[in-house]
């Protein structure tokens, strides 16, 4: 009865010997798989950092354009002599005054306080130019904003001038240079967007849909 005793008190030992290197491979794979998702939980939070600084940066330095270019607009505008071809009518030395030396700057634009110009043909005008120069109206302060010129998209500025609204065009890169120098992942998803419309966007547009609500 003793070696019976006996023998049967070492059977569990023997199980948990053979069990041994089964539970050691488990525990080895569960502690694999919480590494692993702590090195995941790290990267994402680390992407997401970057993604939220790249965006604050992006939006800090965009916004100072657009406040450099409307700045500037409006220092033109208040120049002894295009206040002075204003008030006279000339609207050739309005447009040479404002225009000069200012790079890239498209032919600048003097219509009436009217509109009528535009009225007239607005989706040849330019529907987006046109809310423009009515924003400037409504504000009553040089307005930045991005615009179509046909089938091409630039920055548009606009500003009252007396009773006349002044509108001039610049290239578009004063925004997307800055855009897309972002510094982001791959498998993140950044977008400038102006209302609905999607100016610029880089690295994955499949994350679009999520990313409107971060917008």
């Amino acid at each position: 009865m003793a070696e019976k005793k006996s023998s049967k008190s070492h059977l569990p030992a023997t199980g948990l010997q053979r069990a041994s290197p089964l539970l050691a491979v488990v525990f080895a794979l569960l502690a694999l798989w919480l590494g692993w998702g702590g090195v995941q939980q790290w990267r994402d939070t680390r992407m997401a950092d970057g993604l939220q600084q790249a965006r604050e940066g992006t939006v800090a330095t965009i916004g100072e354009a657009l406040a450099t270019q409307a700045g500037q607009l409006t220092q033109r505008l208040a120049s002894p002599a295009v206040q002075a071809a204003l008030r006279a009518g000339d609207i050739a030395t309005v447009q040479k005054a404002i225009g000069d030396g200012w790079k890239d700057a498209a032919p600048v634009q003097v219509l009436s306080a009217g509109l009528e110009a535009a009225y007239v043909d607005p989706s040849n005008f330019g529907f987006s130019k046109l809310a423009l120069l009515e924003a400037a109206q409504n504000e009553g302060k040089a307005i930045a904003r991005v615009v179509r010129e046909g089938k091409q998209s630039q920055l548009g500025l606009a500003a009252t001038a007396q009773d006349h609204v002044v509108y001039v065009g610049l290239p578009l890169t004063i925004l997307t240079d800055t855009f897309d120098s972002s510094a982001i992942s791959d498998q993140a998803y950044l977008a400038l967007r102006q209302g609905g419309y999607t100016v610029r966007e880089i690295g994955d547009s499949g994350l679009a849909g999520e990313a409107e609500a971060l917008s």
